[in-house]
């Protein structure tokens, strides 16, 4: 069990806080930006019942690949289904099985910068790529333990992911946290970041502190990733250039906002769902949530180059929006109305455009397509 928990907790570094409460209003301004720009949910993908090509289950991931097509990856069903701008259903990618192409526990997946899609399935032996017509190219990788993930498409064939592994050295474990570029190779490129510590059972507050609610990235066509610390005192985003040089910072300084009592139970709850879904839920009643909540908690880029930031702090999503390169404060972008539930979105934010789902398990899974409202 100890060794489950470790290798299938990179799966959620990102977390969604889970909370309620009141809404704290944070104005956001800046010399060179442009003020407030409101974000609209225009179409939603996924019923409740009914037809299954849009029944969805356990959704892992959403994202747009290079035609602007749709993807979500429906681990429950051990497959990608895909849909079109309008959300119609075109076709699906796998299903669960043995034969190629086949998944079994799909965990993450990226859009390469060639188009090619890399699906990471340790089930299924690592590393599967599927070509820009969706059709099965090959086990690009072996790769069956310590897997990485939280993908996300880089330039060429490279992406930026997540990864915990494990040294075991006389009953003393040791994490590492990492966040890495792959190239389709066994061995990672590029390690951009690590948080190193030992591992202590009884605290599982430690343990998900540094690694579920370690840090937030992402990445661009030009190969640059981004990084911020999920930290309830800190607004830092930095990027990270392929060779590993740092070219920019965005900093704010935000207000802490503090977590009511509620939340700390519904976050509690939600820890616990997640580790009972990974088979994982050792230690769980030890698990008490930090008091305040973090200040950024996803990043993202779009397809004109800037850099999004959501912050933690606010119940309707609410987005601080930069130039990539030059970390300049462009404008603030708000999803209005959300309240409670805002807090329960996952947002995808790539060349293609805004999309979200909600993990709030009271609710069937679906996927939102957000437009932003230019000037």
């Amino acid at each position: 069990m100890r060794n489950l928990l470790i290798g299938v907790i990179t799966a959620g570094m990102v977390i969604i806080a889970c909370g309620g409460g009141e809404e704290v209003p944070q104005e956001q301004t800046d010399s060179g930006g442009t003020g407030f720009r409101t974000l609209t949910i225009v179409d939603s993908i996924g019923i409740e019942m009914g037809d299954s090509s849009y029944v969805l289950g356990a959704i892992e991931g959403i994202a747009h690949d290079t035609s602007g097509s749709i993807l979500v990856l429906d681990r429950s069903s051990a497959c990608i289904k895909v849909y079109d701008g309008q959300g119609d259903f075109l076709e699906q990618i796998g299903r669960r099985g043995a034969a190629p192409g086949e998944l079994e526990n799909p965990i993450s997946f990226a859009i390469l910068g060639d188009g090619r899609i890399c699906v990471i399935d340790p089930w299924r032996g690592g590393f599967l790529t599927y070509n820009p017509d969706h059709t099965f190219q090959k086990l690009a990788v072996s790769y069956t333990n310590n897997t990485p993930a939280l993908c996300r498409g880089l330039n060429d064939s490279g992406f930026v992911a997540g990864q915990v592994s494990y040294d075991n050295v006389d009953g003393a474990i040791t994490a590492h946290v990492r966040m890495l570029r792959y190239d389709l190779q066994h061995e990672p490129s590029h390690v951009y970041m690590e948080n190193e510590f030992l591992v202590d059972f009884m605290d599982l507050s430690n343990t998900l502190e540094k690694t579920l609610f370690w840090g937030s990235f992402t990445g661009d066509r030009d190969g640059n990733v981004y990084f911020a610390l999920m930290e309830p005192d800190i607004y830092e985003i930095t990027g990270i250039r392929e060779d590993g040089t740092q070219f920019m910072t965005a900093i704010h300084d935000m207000e802490q906002v503090a977590k009511t009592d509620q939340e700390k139970a519904d976050e509690e709850a939600w820890v616990l769902a997640k580790l009972r879904g990974w088979d994982a839920n050792w230690g769980v009643e030890d698990y008490i949530p930090q008091p305040y909540r973090n200040q950024i908690r996803q990043l993202g880029v779009d397809g004109q180059g800037r850099l999004w930031a959501l912050r933690g702090t606010r119940e309707d999503p609410t987005f601080d929006v930069f130039d990539s390169q030059s970390g300049e404060f462009l404008f603030t972008a708000v999803l209005p109305d959300m309240g409670y539930q805002g807090l329960f979105l996952n947002f995808t934010i790539d060349d293609g455009g805004i999309l979200a789902y909600s993990e709030n398990p009271a609710d069937f899974p679906k996927v939102y397509m957000i437009e932003l409202t230019e000037q």
